[in-house]
């Protein structure tokens, strides 16, 4: 039987999230626990799972780094701001861990029970850290020494969140990720507590009791006027701390416990969301002016952790049965790049109407059938072979150093993009490619790279050509004069770009205070 086309058109908001693409499940031995990107470009993403952390290339989607130098079960790694530090919970003490060597640099010991989560408090270099043992300690990173201790949780501490620092006090350091001194705390104990570290450490600022028994998760607006927390019967609570933290309303849309949380601006079109996962397989996007569900993601397991990239281009979800999902997606501008290098140039999916439409029925006899798509051979209709292009059948081949040399060959910037992103999805596909090169095949790559290191659109694949580029020919430099003098010029060009944006950022600064100097003499 033949049922009616749906009548129910798919909304905006569900195009956005369906668009992450490109779905890659990995299997782990643990559960993941916790998941967190770098703010620093290419933003790498840590995800926490037994005894170890993985440190994940946003390029390629496969790990880069593994810090196993633990014998117990971490939680919550997370990095510094810069992205060369990184602190994890181990047992009862917090380590730092330099990423650049993968040596534990510090370890802070003082928690009497089990240590569940860690944060940076970068404006005073400290660590913030919460504990089984229902205290919240904040520690100072260079001496190793506990600042102070924050009791009044009467149950074991689950999270913490720091006030965004620009909307703190005027002491804290504007742009910086986090408050100096503002703190949020969340318990078993049914309370979210607000912390002022310049205060009394057995005294919170505010207490907000929430209905169910075990608050998970918290974290702030942007603009520090609201605080989301979630736990216990999938209950979501926005509080009004303009208010006195009186509750701006309670968001009911999962079926068991909230385990994470998160806020997600999109950088094009400047809408925030709220994002919620929960042990019912489901991560839940929120409008945040009408406070209704917008959009439902289903998962295979019950999640544990999850995070977006700074960026928006990753969805990254842990669950328990040690299950991670990562999806990716594309901007409008490289779709458009990846489509036209392939052979679909959006002109031609946009001409064509669609079967069943009113466009199709009345179309003209010109716009019956292509001949690029069938033919008719005695009465039946057959499909024609595509005509690839030399580098998209090489791909098909897995032939994929031909693939690249092919593309390189067009001298076109956005078809060689989508290629090497093509051979970043694919298993070792851009190792394959660039290995075993003679410098008249390396000088091209490298030629590519120097044009367009300075390009925001293909930098970071750049930076990830560039860093394999180096791990398969680092042995052999010096051999060919020209290889060399390719290399020098790219080390050049990537030197010049950096003093332009030091540069920039002195003179931001002083734009800053003559601004700033202006507003006073008003």
């Amino acid at each position: 039987p033949r049922f009616a086309r749906s009548t129910v058109r798919e909304s905006a908001e569900a195009r956005y999230w369906r668009s992450y693409r490109f779905p890659l499940l990995v299997t782990n031995s643990a559960a993941v626990t916790h998941i967190e990107f770098s703010q620093t470009v290419p933003h790498e993403f840590a995800v926490t799972c037994g005894t170890r952390v993985q440190i994940y290339d946003p390029v390629s989607n496969e790990v880069s780094k593994t810090v196993s130098r633990f014998k117990e079960t971490v939680y919550s790694g997370t990095f510094r701001r810069d992205g060369r530090l990184l602190a994890a919970c181990v047992g009862k003490q917090v380590s730092v861990v330099n990423m650049s060597t993968r040596t534990i640099l510090r370890q802070l010991r003082g928690h009497e029970a089990l240590a569940t989560c860690v944060r940076f408090n970068e404006s005073a270099g400290q660590l913030v850290s919460g504990s089984n043992d229902r205290t919240v300690r904040v520690w100072d990173v260079a001496t190793e020494q506990e600042v102070s201790v924050l009791r009044g949780h009467e149950d074991y501490v689950l999270g913490l969140a720091g006030m965004p620092a620009a909307h703190s006090s005027s002491d804290s350091t504007a742009g910086g990720a986090q408050s100096q001194y503002l703190w949020a705390s969340v318990s078993a104990d049914r309370t979210c507590r607000l912390w002022d570290l310049r205060a009394p450490p057995d005294r919170a600022q505010m207490v907000l009791k929430h209905d169910r028994r075990l608050v998970r998760a918290a974290l702030f607006t942007e603009d520090a006027r609201l605080l989301c927390t979630g736990g216990e019967g999938g209950l979501v609570r926005v509080w009004d701390l303009m208010a006195g933290g009186r509750v701006q309303t309670d968001l009911v849309a999962h079926q068991k416990d909230v385990t994470a949380l998160q806020l997600h601006k999109d950088p094009s079109s400047g809408r925030t969301r709220l994002l919620s996962a929960g042990l019912d397989h489901h991560v839940k996007v929120y409008d945040m002016s009408s406070h209704r569900v917008a959009h439902t993601i289903k998962y295979p397991s019950q999640i544990m952790s999850f995070a977006l990239s700074p960026a928006g281009s990753h969805l990254v979800v842990g669950m328990a049965d040690g299950l991670l999902s990562i999806r990716q997606r594309t901007s409008p501008e490289e779709s458009e790049a990846e489509f036209d290098g392939f052979g679909f140039s959006a002109e031609k999916r946009r001409g064509r109407p669609r079967p069943g439409s009113y466009r199709y029925l009345i179309r003209a006899p010109k716009d019956i059938g292509d001949d690029d798509d069938v033919d008719t051979v005695d009465g039946g209709r057959t499909r024609k072979k595509p005509n690839l292009t030399a580098y998209e059948a090489m791909l098909r081949k897995f032939r994929y150093a031909e693939a690249l040399d092919a593309a390189l060959q067009t001298r076109q910037p956005r078809i060689i993009f989508a290629v090497l992103q093509e051979l970043a999805r694919r298993n070792r596909g851009m190792q394959i490619a660039l290995s075993g090169r003679d410098p008249e095949r390396l000088m091209p790559v490298l030629n590519w790279a120097i044009d367009q290191v300075t390009n925001p659109r293909y930098a970071d694949m750049v930076t990830h050509v560039t860093h394999e580029l180096l791990d398969i020919y680092a042995k052999i430099m010096g051999r060919s004069p020209q290889v060399d003098d390719l290399f020098q010029r790219l080390r050049e060009r990537i030197e010049s770009e950096l003093r332009f944006e030091q540069e920039l950022v002195a003179l931001q600064g002083s734009l800053e205070m003559i601004m700033s100097n202006g507003e006073s003499v008003q």
